[in-house]
């Protein structure tokens, strides 16, 4: 699998001490499966607010040798439990793993 991991930027407007939600994308079907349990698992595990799982014609998406998704973990602004995340990220692809 091919995981490309992002932080969003927010708005001038927006708070990201507020703000921690979890978004998925992919492109190929092939994705699809491994981005949608992805992104629930986060969000379960982390209590994160869910932003979707969506399609999209994302450069980091369309490797099509392996299923690529692309994940948006939060905020740049907001550094708090990073390394809760990585931990989390590394449970939910092995339990993907033992799951296929």
């Amino acid at each position: 699998m091919a995981l490309s991991l992002h932080y969003n930027a927010l708005p001038d407007a927006g708070n990201a001490l507020e703000r921690a939600g979890i978004g998925a994308f992919w492109y190929y079907p092939q994705a699809h499966g491994l981005a949608t349990f992805l992104h629930d698992y986060l969000v379960r595990e982390l209590n994160r607010e869910a932003y979707g799982v969506f399609w999209n014609n994302l450069a980091l998406t369309r490797p099509s040798v392996t299923p690529s998704v692309l994940l948006e973990l939060g905020f740049m602004i907001n550094p708090a439990s990073q390394q809760e995340l990585a931990r989390t990220l590394a449970e939910g692809v092995e339990a993907w793993i033992a799951e296929q």
